[in-house]
């Protein structure tokens, strides 16, 4: 995890820049991963730790992410946006 400075705000643009559509969607990873790394109490004393997952495609193992979630999300905050048709 890294402050949002300027500089790694650029690195981070640069990054995003250089992806490619794949054809599917996948958010179980990034959320286990995320909730791995934000349930970490070095990482996250004294504030609240969230995710925001943006897709535009279908997610189609949406149960399956909710009940786990639902058991290992610990004190993550999750909010979800999905943009499409």
């Amino acid at each position: 995890m890294n402050q949002a400075s300027p500089k790694n705000v650029n690195a981070a643009l640069g990054w995003l820049s250089g992806l490619s559509k794949r054809g599917l969607t996948d958010i179980f990873i990034p959320l286990k991963k995320s909730c791995k790394l934000l349930n970490n109490p070095e990482i996250s004393t004294g504030r609240i730790p969230f995710v925001l997952l943006i897709t535009d495609g279908c997610v189609a193992n949406e149960k399956e992410i909710v009940n786990w979630a639902k058991d290992h999300a610990g004190a993550v905050r999750i909010f979800t946006l999905g943009i499409g048709p």
